[in-house]
Formats: structure tokens, C-alpha cells, sequence
């Protein structure tokens, strides 16, 4: 995620002086303060972040819903997609640079995938599935939790299709 920011600010025009280690929070707080404050201005730098936020949540809501429509049809995903956005919480956290719409987005889309993925024992499903928990990985590494559940979901031999033989 801050990679994501990062890229858009620095082809924006986002003036950085060189980086170097940081050995606490306070110390990389106080560089990101002194790089945005006196070398940029900072109501660019929040406007140019809140639109590469808005790009990146929409991008993953729609990837859930896309995943909800494959596996549960296009009432469901219409259905989820429409309480997703009139909830204020997710309304709420579009626009700011924070794990948390992300981690949830990610996490709910691999454990639907892994519902496709179980459903069909396709290596291309398994696959989708695996990438979105490691993009969810990338952001936060609480993404331990849904992992956890869609590899209890692959484990029983009674669903593998080659117990069927």
C-alpha cells in the first residue's frame, strides 16, 4: 500500500530527499513530517494520496464483487457491492492511507475465491486465490487469520478430488 502511494506521489512531482535506515516510529515520523511539510505542499500531497487510495479501494471492491459474482451470481455481488457502499465505515476509510479497507477487501475476496476454488479444483482458481492473500499479506501481516481459514477449507480429504476415486 504505501507502495502503491509512494509511486503515485513520486510520478506527481513528490520531492524526497535520500532515505536512509530508520531505527524507531518517531524517527520515520519525523522524516516523513520534514518531506512533506517544507519540501512539498501538503494539501497536494493529501489530495494526490485520497485519489491513490479512491483507485486502489475501488480496484479491490471491484475485484470482491467480481469474485462474488462468480461464485454466488449477480444478485449477490450487486447485493454486497450496494451495502459496501452505503456503509459509512467503508465510506470512511476510501479515501485514507490505512491497512485496515485493504486487509478486509483482500481477505473476504481470497476466502471467496477459495469457495470458487473448492468448487472447481482448478489450478488457475487456486491461484487467484493464493495472489490475493499475498497481496493482503503485503499489507498487514494479520492476514494470518483468513489464510488460516481457506487452508482449513482445502484440508478435508472428503472434498479433494482424489478421494473421489
Amino acid at each position: 500500500m504505501k507502495l502503491w502511494v509512494g509511486g503515485l506521489l513520486a510520478a506527481t512531482g513528490f520531492h524526497l530527499n535520500a532515505l536512509r535506515q530508520f531505527n524507531d516510529k518517531p524517527e520515520e515520523r519525523s522524516v516523513a513530517t520534514k518531506a512533506t511539510l517544507p519540501q512539498n505542499d501538503p494539501d497536494s500531497v493529501q489530495r494526490r494520496t485520497r485519489v491513490a487510495m479512491y483507485i486502489l479501494n475501488g480496484l479491490l471492491l471491484f475485484a470482491f464483487t467480481f469474485a462474488l459474482r462468480q461464485v454466488f451470481g449477480d444478485a449477490v455481488a450487486f447485493g454486497a457491492l450496494l451495502f459496501l457502499a452505503i456503509d459509512p465505515t467503508v465510506a470512511a476509510h476510501m479515501p485514507v492511507v490505512m491497512t485496515d479497507l485493504p486487509v478486509a477487501l483482500c481477505s473476504a475476496t481470497a476466502v471467496v475465491l477459495a469457495a470458487r476454488a473448492l468448487q472447481t479444483w482448478k489450478w488457475s482458481h487456486l491461484a487467484a486465490c493464493s495472489g490475493v492473500l499475498g497481496l493482503a499479506l503485503t499489507a498487514c501481516s494479520l492476514v494470518v487469520q483468513p489464510m488460516q481459514g481457506c487452508v482449513m477449507l482445502c484440508l478435508p480429504s472428503s472434498c479433494s478430488p482424489c478421494s473421489q476415486a
